[in-house]
């Protein structure tokens, strides 16, 4: 299945049970798709802020996918810290992160390297 057809199933899931986000932005920043997702119309004025979700890629479609998979990384952390799950218990949800089972260890690793070097970089 290709990047298109992922991305516009799952955008027809997120109409079909009403939880499009409100904003869906996309920059480019060094030839790369920088997407920034949000459910707010205005962002807090802050450098690090969890009102947003963020992707990066070669591809516009990769990285409005890697923005939702944050969002609902997010949401999926907020729900299990209200019902006090071991695995949640952090007041944030800074290394949380959902990976596909179809990933092989290679690309985990190597996003998760990535999920690091973009924590370092917005910490800055």
């Amino acid at each position: 299945m290709t990047d298109q057809l992922i991305l516009q199933s799952i955008l027809e899931d997120l109409k079909l049970h009403n939880q499009m986000p409100r904003r869906i932005d996309f920059s480019i920043v060094g030839g790369r798709y920088w997407c920034v997702v949000a459910d707010k119309e205005l962002d807090q004025l802050s450098v690090i802020n969890e009102d947003v979700y963020t992707g990066f890629s070669d591809s516009k479609e990769v990285a409005l996918l890697k923005a939702l998979s944050e969002r609902a990384e997010r949401y999926t952390f907020i729900e299990g810290h209200q019902q006090k799950y071991n695995s949640c218990s952090t007041e944030r949800s800074d290394g949380f992160a959902a990976i596909p089972k179809i990933m092989n260890s290679s690309s985990a690793r190597s996003n998760a390297f990535n999920e690091a070097v973009e924590r370092f970089v917005w910490s800055m």
